[in-house]
């Protein structure tokens, strides 16, 4: 009786194993090709899979693999041999051109904007999964986790971009991609074009197909279509193949053809074939700005070397629009050597023809005038003058004061040099301040004032350089009630020394004093909204009620001369924080307080802090004054420098 129960139980059990084996073969295919393709099961014994990386896996369910289209081979001509398959991947022309996959005589629909990657399994050749992850508004940690989890011993991976992929591609999903075989992801950049076909176990070594091709101007990298046959097993290489040669054929030429730039940096042999990629915006709040489509004006000058330098400090600025910046140029030498050298910069080059006219300012005004009659709904206009490079974030200091200038009407400029931006009394990267003068270099400038007063009074007005203090740029301000112009503690432009050929001796010193200037690429202005005529005003009152009062003797003043003034210095350096006021009365005039007289007693005190004074033509003259008060930064404090007529020295004055 004990035999008769056993036996049935274990009959039942026999049943219900059988169905379930039944049901398992007829709804997965793997299991059913598993058990009725011993033939197919045994091609590759030879390989060493280990059961627990080979157990049965599902298909994704999210993309549940669609197919779009069967096409025999993948389109190509001869069979893949034994042990291979076939695959075509296209990575479309733009954002609109849709990406293409082939596996296998299937292209696979889906994939999309950002890295899609699809899977092979190695033994039997079959499509896993196919998964797209978007590198452009989201980030990369999905990517990270799903090719650290997901990928099995062995796995053929097909990797391959759409649009734009290297935004959000953080440094561990390159190293991730390295490490699966990749020699080219640490390269990938905007709108590159990229596929890499790689395998699960290939670390230390690099799989030998991968293809990169780099974006130019605007333009998306030139489209990847590749028909090939996989391997089931890939071969690494030791080392990552060679770059190919002449990614940049027009800067390949221009480097050959002008002996000019053939030994510098720009056109080293290891350079010369690196693609220009102008910088993407990724400082979301400031999408939309109107300093981003404000068009730029360049003046080219005599030296390629340094033309060169400042295009490339251009194309390196995030969020430049290569169709805004216009590069002017009269030489008749220049007409054959700058068109191609802006052309490989995606930017463009205008002759412009300046008949007898000479003067420092005879390019630029042509190219203000051009701007005027091409540009004419444009609200401002940049200008870079000959010779200057700018700092990694001179677009995002003037995207923030721009938006200072839109609530305020008296700023109109705003400049990216300070003149008395010295080593020593210049350091404050996140400061700007107004000024009642015109001291300029790449400068921002609103059109209907370049319109109204700087073209049709250019002879008059403003025949000489920017940054000269006598000649006719302060009268524009005095065009306009409380006008004023923006100055940054620290500028964020350089005129390199030996670059001064063109200027006269007179002005060397303002230039080869050395000078502060910004290295940050995000270097923020501090509550830009400050900067407005009443609440600058109020900010400065409020300075100088909390400030400290320094008096300075004439002996003090006679040893500042010398620089000798020991106990000024030690003072300054032992404090931290504070704001500290000098009194002074100049002499011989009513009018003292004008930001256009010349100031010689002035003069005389900024040299207790470390102020550069030159003189020129027995002249000093303080660029960046306002209503009578002179504002420097020595560390970390503020020195005022008040004059008796200024309001700020109402109350506090002491004769």
């Amino acid at each position: 009786m004990f035999i008769v129960k056993y036996l049935t139980k274990f009959r039942f059990l026999l049943y219900v194993g059988f169905i379930i084996c039944v049901t398992l073969v007829t709804w997965n295919p793997y299991w059913y090709n598993f058990f009725l393709s011993y033939e197919t099961r045994t091609v590759s014994s030879d390989i060493n899979y280990t059961n627990d990386e080979y157990t049965p896996r599902e298909y994704n369910s999210q993309s549940d693999i669609r197919i779009s289209e069967i096409y025999p081979n993948c389109g190509l001509k001869r069979q893949c041999p034994d042990d291979s398959f076939p695959v075509h991947i296209y990575t479309g022309q733009d954002k609109n051109d849709r990406p293409k996959l082939c596996v296998q005589g299937k292209y696979l629909g889906g994939g999309g904007r950002g890295l899609n990657i699809a899977v092979v399994e190695a033994r039997y050749l079959q499509l896993v999964t196919l998964q797209t992850f978007d590198l452009y508004s989201q980030n990369s940690s999905s990517l990270e986790l799903w090719l650290s989890t997901s990928l099995r011993e062995d796995d053929i991976i097909i990797a391959f971009t759409f649009d734009e992929a290297s935004r959000e591609l953080s440094k561990r999903a390159k190293t991730i991609l390295y490490h699966l075989g990749s020699g080219r992801i640490q390269d990938l950049r905007y709108r590159s074009q990229w596929y890499m076909i790689s395998q699960k176990g290939i670390d230390g070594g690099f799989t030998p197909l991968e293809t990169i091709t780099y974006a130019r101007a605007d333009r998306w990298g030139k489209v990847i279509d590749e028909r090939l046959c996989v391997p089931r097993k890939i071969i690494p290489l030791v080392i990552s193949p060679d770059y190919p040669l002449h990614n940049n054929p027009a800067r390949e030429r221009l480097c050959s053809s002008f002996t000019e730039l053939q030994c510098e940096d720009f056109c080293q042999p290891a350079k010369r074939h690196e693609p220009i990629v102008s910088s993407l915006l990724t400082n979301r709040s400031l999408i939309g700005n109107i300093v981003f489509s404000t068009p730029m004006v360049v003046v080219a000058g005599r030296s390629l070397k340094t033309l060169v330098l400042t295009l490339e400090s251009i194309v390196a600025q995030p969020g430049i629009q290569s169709s805004s910046v216009l590069v002017f140029y009269s030489d008749k030498k220049s007409s054959y050597l700058v068109p191609p050298l802006v052309g490989v910069f995606g930017f463009r080059s205008v002759p412009v023809n300046i008949s007898n006219k000479t003067g420092p300012n005879a390019v630029l005004f042509q190219g203000l005038r051009y701007v005027k009659n091409n540009f004419s709904r444009k609200k401002y206009v940049m200008v870079l003058e000959e010779g200057l490079l700018l700092s990694p974030d001179y677009l995002f200091y003037m995207a923030q004061m721009a938006s200072v200038m839109e609530m305020d009407d008296t700023i109109l400029a705003v400049s990216a040099w300070n003149p008395h931006g010295y080593k020593g009394c210049s350091g404050d990267v996140h400061l700007a301040y107004r000024a009642e003068d015109f001291p300029g270099l790449g400068t921002l400038l609103r059109m209907d004032m370049v319109t109204r007063h700087m073209l049709n009074e250019a002879d008059d007005c403003c025949s000489a350089p920017f940054y000269k203090y006598d000649e006719g740029w302060p009268q524009i301000l005095r065009r306009y009630k409380d006008g004023a112009i923006i100055i940054p503690d620290v500028s964020r432009v350089l005129r390199r020394p030996s670059d001064l050929t063109s200027i006269s001796a007179g002005d060397l010193g303002i230039f080869r004093t050395a000078r502060s200037t910004n290295k940050e690429a995000d270097a923020w202005i501090e509550r830009p909204h400050e900067l407005t005529k009443g609440r600058y005003f109020q900010k400065l009152a409020g300075l100088v009620q909390s400030s400290i009062t320094v008096h300075l003797t004439n002996d003090d003043l006679e040893l500042c001369q010398n620089g000798g003034n020991i106990a000024m210095k030690v003072m300054l350096s032992q404090l931290r924080n504070k704001v500290f006021v000098v009194f002074y009365r100049e002499t011989g005039n009513d009018n003292s307080t004008s930001a256009h007289y010349y100031q010689p007693i002035l003069a005389k005190y900024v040299k207790c802090f470390q102020v550069y004074v030159p003189y020129i033509d027995s002249k000093w003259h303080a660029q960046t004054m306002y209503k009578g008060l002179f504002r420097l930064t020595l560390g970390t404090n503020t020195v005022l420098l008040i004059e008796s007529k200024s309001p700020f020295a109402k109350n506090k004055y002491k004769s």
